[in-house]
């Protein structure tokens, strides 16, 4: 699988959590699929802004120079002919990680071999985002609903509203469940919904 796709997955995998897909006409059936989709592509551009923001040069050379200090018993490259060859991905990855902006100077990686690397596990940072995207003050409202992903139309409105966007189908299943006194066992309410108190 290309590194781009990888990438592109794992990030979307981050942002909608695991989702049922009917593999014969490989479409995502646990949510919107259009939706789903637009997602994707959203991960994608998160892909690109990230990689042009990369200082490529800088890296491999991190990159190149962790490598001989950490790998002393690997062949080492005195006058390298490009700044990538013999350096592994291990090298490549700390270097890409590391926070502290002296990351060219052997004594840095002999301090400190590893970047990084853990910590970030637990953060839930699709979350964290979706809340901050709340107070961008550039951004358009979605044009479509966020329960449901359902773009208006003639026959269904999409309501605007603080942090929100909401159709009128979703507000008719919402109120379905509040005066379902907590039964959303009931066939007209989905799985997914449900009164938090």
């Amino acid at each position: 699988m290309p590194n781009s796709l990888a990438a592109e997955l794992v990030l979307t995998q981050h942002i909608v959590g695991n989702q049922q897909f009917d593999g014969a006409r490989g479409r995502c059936v646990s949510m919107p699929d259009d939706l789903y989709n637009a997602v994707r592509q959203a991960a994608r551009a998160i892909l690109h802004t990230t990689a042009a923001a990369i200082d490529w040069p800088r890296l491999l050379q991190a990159a190149a120079m962790r490598h001989d200090v950490l790998h002393p018993d690997q062949e080492q490259h005195p006058v390298r002919p490009s700044l990538a060859e013999g350096v592994c991905g291990c090298c490549l990855m700390h270097s890409l990680l590391s926070e502290t902006g002296n990351e060219g100077s052997p004594h840095h990686w002999e301090t400190h071999p590893n970047s990084l690397t853990d910590g970030h596990e637990g953060v839930d940072w699709a979350a964290i985002v979706a809340q901050g995207v709340r107070h961008r003050r550039d951004a358009a409202h979605p044009a479509y609903c966020q329960w449901c992903g359902q773009a208006p139309s003639e026959h269904l409105k999409v309501v605007r509203g603080p942090g929100v966007t909401i159709c009128s189908d979703c507000v008719d299943l919402v109120r379905t469940v509040m005066d379902s006194d907590g039964d959303t066992g009931r066939p007209d309410v989905p799985t997914h919904i449900a009164p938090l108190a």
